[in-house]
């Protein structure tokens, strides 16, 4: 891993401009597969071929900010460039799918901000123009390749303000423009196109009002110990009804240091371009689009006791409880041929999933800082489409255990990670674990820092859902250790 970055900024009263830039070349670790003689490094696709694959990538980035304040208010531009070059298991993973061969993405953000200072409220203004890029290789020689270019922009003019000492309001309006440029397979080497998917040129607008509520029960002349945000959002997509969504939290404080907390809320999710319109005429046991799928939503309630009896030590306890309906999954196109893979997206049944999560914090300038997190969540089959279902693929359990120490002018940190066993598509997945360790020195402005990530080596694998020709992948998290300094000047 070589990596390099560096920035600049200038403040003054009426103004402030930031400056950043970044490049890292990571050589990256082979895959944790083996080949049928036994040789480490090799990922095995679905037709059964064996392929040497390194896990790498390239990247840099440049980001820009500015700030001025006015008579007529406060204005920011903040301008992203980013391109990165990356290892690729495929379209599907399958060496005759051009997996292995490098994959290219990159994106341009420009996002302006505008805010006028009212009595006892603000007008604010956002615009965002987001366009990124994929190049991804679609044969084994590289002779076909997919490009995809999409614009995101996005408007927001919202008012927030205190309509007295215990009631504040917010009202705002969001216009969100989605748009497939192009969607194309490709020669590279003379850039004939030979298709464009029916995803080139189409568009997608969303437009949604929003309002919320707030009350401070500290804040009236007779305290109470109850907070209170009551919102609501109405949603109109090009392509389907209008709806409605709410979303409510209610905060009662117990004592001083201890808290109750419920929350419910309300989403809803119109289906991607792609999910509706993709097809490829030209190839077979492709993923298909599906101009009748419905919009995704859901219902959420929570419930979390929150308490603070000591200066050093803060917990939380949280037991969650979800309803969706029409999410949207991939299903075999053909379930009863044997010979067509071919997947489409439908909406599934509605289902249900619940949980408990117990997070602990303890901090101690004097001695150990420990923040702690062990979860469980269960979900029903009421989406089981053929033999998949969601939480078939979630681990019940999962933890995380992270430990801090400061001594002089050293500073080292530990964590611990666990996820639980889950179902694979053909078999379960045992629970995996991994450790972390750094330790840093800091003296006047430079910082040495060593980390070393995944000590043990162990392979972390997750289930291959998607298609389910594999049982799991690898996430490619093999031991790493880094060196890295930093100064300020």
């Amino acid at each position: 891993l070589l990596a390099a970055g560096g920035h600049a900024l200038s403040v003054d009263p009426k103004q402030r401009i930031f400056v950043a830039a970044s490049a890292e070349t990571q050589n990256g670790s082979p895959y944790p597969g083996k080949n049928s003689r036994g040789e480490r490094g090799f990922f095995r696709d679905e037709a059964g071929n064996s392929i040497y694959f390194k896990d790498f990538q390239n990247k840099s980035n440049f980001t820009a900010q500015m700030s001025v304040d006015t008579d007529h208010g406060k204005h920011s531009l903040l301008t992203n460039i980013f391109r990165n070059s990356l290892s690729y298991l495929g379209a599907k993973p399958l060496v005759s799918q051009g997996l292995g061969n490098p994959y290219q993405v990159s994106g341009k953000l420009l996002q302006y901000n505008f805010q006028y200072p009212l009595e006892h409220s603000a007008f604010k203004f956002s615009s965002l123009y987001d366009a990124n890029s994929r190049e991804f290789s679609r044969k084994e020689d590289n002779r076909v390749k997919g490009r995809i270019q999409g614009l995101r922009l996005l408007n927001r003019a919202q008012w927030n303000g205190d309509l007295n000492n215990y009631f504040d309001a917010e009202l705002g309006l969001d216009i969100e423009d989605r748009s497939s440029q192009r969607f194309e397979l490709f020669d590279p080497l003379d850039q004939k196109i030979f298709q464009d998917n029916e995803m080139s040129g189409r568009v997608n607008r969303e437009r949604s009002l929003f309002a919320q509520l707030g009350f401070h029960g500290d804040k009236l002349p007779s305290e109470i110990p109850l907070s209170a945000l009551l919102g609501i959002r109405q949603t109109k997509n090009d392509a389907y009804d209008q709806n409605t969504s709410l979303r409510s939290t209610l905060v009662y404080r117990l004592h001083p240091e201890t808290s109750i907390k419920a929350v419910y809320g309300q989403a809803f999710r119109a289906p991607s371009l792609f999910e509706l319109y993709y097809q490829d005429s030209a190839a077979t046991n492709e993923i298909y689009g599906n101009p009748d799928l419905k919009p995704e939503t859901s219902d959420s309630f929570e419930l979390a006791f929150l308490s603070a009896p000591s200066q050093n030590l803060f917990y939380q306890l949280t037991y969650f409880q979800d309803r969706y309906k029409n999410k949207i999954v991939r299903t075999a196109r053909n379930p009863e041929s044997a010979t067509d893979t071919s997947l489409i997206f439908a909406n599934s049944a509605s289902f249900q999933a619940r949980g408990t999560e117990l997070e602990v914090h303890w901090q101690d300038p004097q001695g150990l800082d420990v923040i702690t997190t062990l979860s469980h969540s269960t979900g029903d089959s009421g989406d089981k489409i053929n033999d998949r279902w969601n939480f078939k693929y979630i681990p019940a359990w999962n933890g995380h255990l992270a430990l801090a120490k400061k001594i002089a002018s050293w500073s080292y940190t530990a964590s611990a990670h666990y996820r639980g066993k889950t179902e694979g598509p053909k078999a379960p997945i045992a629970a995996t674990g991994r450790a972390d360790l750094s330790a840093s020195y800091q003296r006047d402005s430079s910082q040495h820092s060593i980390l070393i990530k995944n000590l043990s080596n162990t392979e972390q694998k997750v289930p291959e859902y998607i298609r389910g020709e594999l049982n799991s992948l690898s996430t490619g998290e093999a031991r790493e250790v880094m060196y890295e300094y930093t100064t300020r000047f």
